[in-house]
């Protein structure tokens, strides 16, 4: 069986993941879990022993898959294909991107999909109000509306700051959200348009303005990740440079706009 977990929405993917793991461990037991990180050398065989490899203490498998298209996708397409049908082995993908062609067939059953793409507008206030309400964090009016924008798309950066506001342990008004750090600049998001600009001057100009605001550079990196569509791929090698410690966000997005 495979699960596919698609969309630019990580926060919600890696929700979803976390569950679905918790399931399997529930169900069968963590001796059937592994992990593979399929832009490693090697992985891809160790994915394929694990699908084949028969174990007497726990029958069922679950091989969790990152950056699953980074590797041969021809390869890749004919291991998950083998195992499409079988009961006994799961394969789980959590990905941003939109699969490669060899791995069209991704988004159709059997293939259990679901995407989690940016939540905007309405959908995006009945999230904030779901998660507001888990955490037992009331707004007023006001500051609801102001939360809510300030927040828009980034849902990583909305939980956490969700859990700080739960520890005030009382209703959070406009004062309680300018206290915590909360606020959002009248021109935030016409500036992001800047930021996207043909013009290179332009561009470098409008990061000087955002940075200035002393938003983090995390926060504009990830926002403006999900606003780019035409620098999704370059977005993502940002994205595992920093991880991997090879670079800061604030040197990924100055080369951005200079590039």
């Amino acid at each position: 069986m495979i699960i596919f977990l698609s969309g630019r929405d990580d926060y919600r993917r890696a929700v979803k993941r976390r569950e679905i793991v918790g399931e399997f461990e529930k169900k069968h037991s963590r001796i059937g879990v592994d992990c593979f990180n399929l832009a490693s050398d090697g992985a891809l065989e160790r994915l394929i022993s694990f699908c084949r490899n028969q174990s007497v203490f726990e029958p069922s498998k679950l091989a969790v898959c990152e950056e699953a298209f980074e590797n041969n996708a021809g390869d890749f397409a004919l291991v998950l294909k083998a195992v499409i049908e079988n009961r006994d082995v799961t394969i789980l993908l959590s990905e941003s991107e939109k699969p490669p062609k060899p791995l069209s067939f991704l988004g159709n059953p059997p293939v259990l999909s679901q995407s989690f793409e940016i939540l905007r507008g309405e959908e995006w206030k009945r999230f904030v109000l779901k998660k507001a309400s888990e955490l037992k964090v009331v707004f007023s009016a006001p500051a609801l509306a102001l939360f809510v924008r300030a927040y828009e798309g980034n849902s990583w950066a909305l939980v956490m700051d969700l859990e700080k506001l739960a520890c005030l342990g009382r209703e959070i008004n406009e004062k309680a959200l300018s206290e915590s750090g909360v606020e959002v600049a009248p021109d935030f998001w016409a500036l992001f348009g800047g930021l996207r600009s043909g013009r290179r001057e332009e561009r470098l100009s409008m990061l000087e303005k955002v940075l200035s605001m002393n938003e983090p550079a995390p926060k504009v990196f990830n926002i403006l990740s999900s606003l780019w569509k035409e620098k999704a791929s370059a977005m993502a090698e940002y994205d595992r440079a920093v991880k991997w410690g090879k670079i800061e966000y604030e040197e990924a997005l100055l080369d951005l706009v200079l590039s």
